[in-house]
């Protein structure tokens, strides 16, 4: 990436080409615009992921939990979305739109490697076969495609750790 952004100032052929592709703003301007919109949206998808595990992993084992949480019920379990969470993500996405508004080049080529990468990334699954969750054949429900990892499993560890922490 450093080399990227200094290349302009090493060769004068780079400098002539930097200019005609970044319409005269030097590498390190682009370079800027990139991370911003990188880190925002990367940042992004670090609360939704947080706030979907809650929701859709509810039982599984965590050694620690944020406090503030929302407790509510969602598809007969009972969960707590971390109000820390929402706000984070409120913000961060904030920034993102802001982003998106004000840095010319990260608003073309961000969603752009946005979706080259997700193309990417499905192909990299189809090559390989990947799947992280099957349907129980009987009851239709999504499960872990990991046997060892199943709801009884983390109800079982959770119950036990509980007791543990209690008699010490």
């Amino acid at each position: 990436m450093l080399i990227f952004a200094a290349l302009p100032s090493l060769d004068p052929g780079m400098q002539a080409l930097y200019q005609h592709a970044f319409r005269g703003e030097a590498g390190i301007v682009v370079l800027g615009d990139l991370y911003a919109f990188g880190a925002a949206t990367i940042y992004s998808f670090v609360f939704i992921a947080l706030i979907a595990l809650r929701l859709n992993d509810p039982l599984s084992p965590r050694k620690f939990r944020i406090p503030l949480n929302i407790p509510f019920t969602y598809r007969g379990e009972r969960v707590a979305v971390p109000i820390v969470g929402v706000i984070g993500f409120l913000g961060i996405f904030s920034i993102l739109i802001d982003t998106l508004i004000t840095h010319e080049i990260g608003r073309v080529a961000g969603p752009t490697w946005i979706i080259v990468g997700f193309i990417g990334y499905l192909f990299y699954r189809k090559h390989k076969g990947c799947r992280c969750s099957v349907r129980d054949r009987k009851t239709g429900k999504r499960t872990s495609a990991d046997p060892q990892r199943t709801p009884a499993s983390w109800r079982a560890w959770t119950s036990s750790s509980k007791n543990s922490r209690a008699r010490a």
